[in-house]
């Protein structure tokens, strides 16, 4: 296992706008040992076009490492780090490294264990870009009896967007029932000759009094913000002459916990959707129970916008971070969840 650390000379944790150097430590032999020091720097006048190079070429040096420790990171360059596969671990204070480094390990290690291995999805039926998929769940639970169908098909649900995906089973999932309300789902069963359930699911949005979307963007050209870091949300409706900005809505304070989210999605009442590069697992489970899509993508406002609004297939869906503002009972720790 290898962690980056951005540190000063005096061992403070950096925020990533600033000059200090990344230290790559690597646990071997049951220890801690940092195998490199990289001088980085970055500054707010640099060109994007410089700042993502020096990312990048950061992150070569890395040797494969795929978690950076930093005090505070957003915007652009958190857009192009999770890009490159870097989670990110966000710490205020002194780098005390054997014990932040363990702390690290430990929490890696109990997602690890947590986490069922799951890497079946469903397949594009033609060209992926036109949104329809296809899976085989009688031949997946058939190879493999410790998965079930929630474990295979709610990761594909909630961070892909498609218009229509086929599933072939025995029967409808029971908790389809209950899961498909709060993600905005809808299912049909089609005939069949092979004697088995052929369950076709598309997407149902929610309309009428619920006309917005909300955007998490820094710059209002882009969704590139995760949801834990936006201090507003831009506000979007679409009208017979295209995509119209209507406002900027200031989002709750922070450090509420559970009920920051429960006023946000007050606050987004009138909204069916949400945008945002990354939002973690409890603002999530809240934002969907009141009724709002969350879409978790990188990319043009206006693409986000024409995948609610007219089913345009989009290919900048991230998937799940490995750790995200609310995981674990977070109750802030300066990573943006409360």
């Amino acid at each position: 296992m290898k962690v980056a650390v951005f540190v000063d000379k005096d061992g403070n944790v950096l925020p990533f706008y600033a000059t200090g150097t990344v230290g790559l430590y690597a646990y071997e032999g049951h220890k801690w040992a940092c195998v490199k020091q990289i001088p980085f720097e970055i500054h707010d006048g640099m060109s994007m076009v410089e700042v993502r190079s020096r990312i990048v070429a950061m992150v070569h040096e890395m040797e494969g490492c795929k978690l950076f420790v930093v005090d505070t990171i957003k915007g652009f360059p958190l857009t192009i780090l999770k890009d490159q596969g870097m989670g990110i671990w966000n710490f205020k204070g002194v780098l005390a490294a054997t014990e932040l480094l363990n702390h690290i390990k430990e929490e890696v290690d109990k997602v690890t264990v947590a986490k069922h291995p799951v890497t079946i999805l469903p397949v594009a039926i033609g060209n992926a870009k036109d949104g329809n998929y296809r899976i085989n769940l009688v031949e997946i639970m058939d190879s493999d009896s410790s998965l079930n169908s929630k474990q295979v098909l709610l990761p594909f649900f909630q961070n892909t967007v498609f218009k229509e995906l086929e599933i072939i089973c025995k029967h409808v999932p029971k908790w389809f029932e209950k899961a498909f309300g709060t993600l905005q789902l809808q299912v049909r069963v089609n005939e069949s000759t092979d004697g088995l359930c052929h369950a076709i699911v598309s997407p149902d949005i929610v309309t009428g009094n619920r006309p917005y979307v909300a955007v998490a963007t820094d710059e209002g050209m882009l969704v590139n913000a995760h949801l834990g870091d936006a201090d507003s949300l831009y506000i979007y409706k679409q009208t017979a002459n295209g995509f119209q900005y209507v406002e900027e809505r200031a989002t709750p304070e922070s450090g509420c916990g559970n009920l920051r989210w429960q006023n946000m999605a007050t606050l987004l009442n009138d909204c069916r959707a949400l945008l945002a590069s990354g939002v973690g697992p409890n603002p999530l489970k809240i934002l969907q129970g009141s009724g709002i899509r969350v879409i978790q993508m990188t990319g043009l406002i206006d693409d986000g916008l024409e995948a609610v609004y007219n089913g345009k297939i989009i290919n900048a869906v991230k998937d799940p971070d490995t750790f995200k503002c609310g995981e674990g009972g977070c109750g802030g720790n300066a990573r943006g969840c409360a």
